[in-house]
């Protein structure tokens, strides 16, 4: 396997790019307007309330969130595909993200709505490059399903004697959680500019990239 393949499956990367995923998250919600955009579920359920209770202009927002994150998926399956140069396309996804966090960060508070579909298509573009962190399939965007996982392979452990591996998806939760947190209590004094913090982390899963496989001891197959 590359090299830099190995790497963007490596539990340290997993664990950089949840906390960003879980910075991202928080700073939505608490510096603008009150939304979570790094996963559509919520969004979802939104359109049906809005719809349901007459506000078409709100579920149009709703609608174009979930087509952000849509137009996200679609970037990341183009960039697989694209003959890029210097760089592995991975690390060029990272490098779309990080610009576009940054411009995030400048934008006006009355920009609120553009800035929730903006971090939906990073988010997804994330979501769908990085999907397996040491051979096992997870998410750095949301918990859910990393949640279930986690609590299969628990029961599966316990009561079946399974393999083990829980730990990917409760350090990718942590991780989140972690994010979230550290969002929160930058908002207060930061506000709109918050979301500068996630490209640490962004930054140091770009660094990680150039790194040689062997220095981790969850190198993939």
């Amino acid at each position: 396997m590359d090299n830099r393949r190995q790497l963007s499956q490596s539990l340290a990367l997993g664990i950089l790019l949840a906390v960003s995923g879980g910075m991202l998250d928080a700073y939505t919600f608490l510096c603008r307007g009150g939304m979570f955009a790094t996963a559509e579920t919520g969004n979802l359920v939104m359109l049906g309330i809005s719809a349901a209770g007459g506000d078409y202009r709100r579920a149009a927002f709703y609608v174009l969130s979930v087509a952000a994150f849509t137009c996200g998926i679609f970037t990341a399956e183009m960039m697989k595909r694209l003959d890029l140069t210097m760089l592995h396309w991975r690390q060029w996804v990272l490098l779309i993200e990080c610009v576009l966090v940054l411009g995030v960060s400048f934008m006006p508070e009355n920009w609120d709505l553009a800035v929730c579909l903006m971090v939906s298509y990073v988010s997804a573009i994330q979501l769908e490059t990085f999907r397996k962190f040491q051979g096992r399939k997870g998410a750095t965007t949301m918990c859910t399903g990393n949640l279930r996982s986690a609590s299969e392979l628990v029961y599966k452990k316990v009561f079946q004697g399974g393999e083990a591996g829980a730990h990917v998806y409760w350090l990718l939760i942590g991780s989140f959680v972690v994010g979230a947190t550290i969002s929160a209590s930058i908002a207060p004094r930061f506000g709109e500019r918050s979301s500068l913090f996630a490209c640490i982390p962004l930054g140091a899963a770009f660094g990680l990239m150039f790194l040689k496989s062997d220095v981790f001891s969850d190198r993939m197959e």
